[in-house]
């Protein structure tokens, strides 16, 4: 089963040593840290890579969004994980600039009390994507957790050995109702020469 898992998770160019992939039994929860464990890890819920084809190693774009928002990747609502990936896809479509800011720019953060999943919140005027009319469910109990290998440490964190991505979940999540455009870099702003005045179906039907 955990073979067949790694072939779902992981690239194909991706090897498959930097990982290791541990069923969860009842004692461990996605809202855990690391405790006193011997590897450092995260968890990764199935239906991210089932039905939303999230594969290891992540891309700069789902990590920085992951860093600018503070959250694990279990602490972000499985909804924000299908625009993410959508996201990612118009902009490869049209051949545009992806990056965390243009995607943030978009939507206000909040998270649940007390804290738990992070949420985000199409702004008003500025809605790319429609919203779902209801939300993703029975993807709680269904998990596993990614055991990082020394070999693997590449690929989860940087030059200065601090993580790519938080790695477990946060009491202190970047939450904000404002996404100013001066946060936006000047490479980014092709992305709103064709979007900021039009909605994405707009350009979906152009092509």
């Amino acid at each position: 089963m955990i073979f067949l898992c790694k072939l779902s998770i992981l690239k194909p160019d991706f090897p498959s040593d930097v990982v290791t992939i541990n069923n969860c039994n009842h004692t461990d929860w996605v809202c855990h840290g690391r405790e006193n464990g011997a590897h450092d890890f995260f968890f990764l819920y199935t239906c991210l890579f089932n039905d939303m084809h999230i594969t290891l190693p992540f891309n700069e774009f789902i990590m920085g969004v992951l860093m600018i928002l503070n959250v694990a990747l279990t602490q972000l609502h499985p909804n924000y994980w299908v625009t993410l990936q959508a996201f990612r896809l118009i902009c490869d479509a049209f051949r545009l600039m992806l990056s965390p800011q243009s995607f943030l720019f978009y939507y206000n953060s909040h998270s649940t009390n007390p804290v738990g999943w992070l949420s985000l919140t199409s702004r008003p005027g500025n809605i790319i994507f429609k919203p779902f009319t209801s939300s993703y469910k029975k993807f709680k109990e269904r998990y596993y957790k990614m055991l990082i290998e020394p070999d693997g440490k590449p690929y989860f964190y940087d030059s200065e050995g601090k993580p790519k991505f938080l790695f477990h979940w946060t009491r202190l999540p970047t939450c904000y109702t404002y996404w100013s455009r001066s946060f936006i870099n000047l490479q980014d702003k092709e992305f709103f020469v064709y979007s900021i005045n039009s909605p994405i179906d707009f350009l979906l039907r152009r092509s």
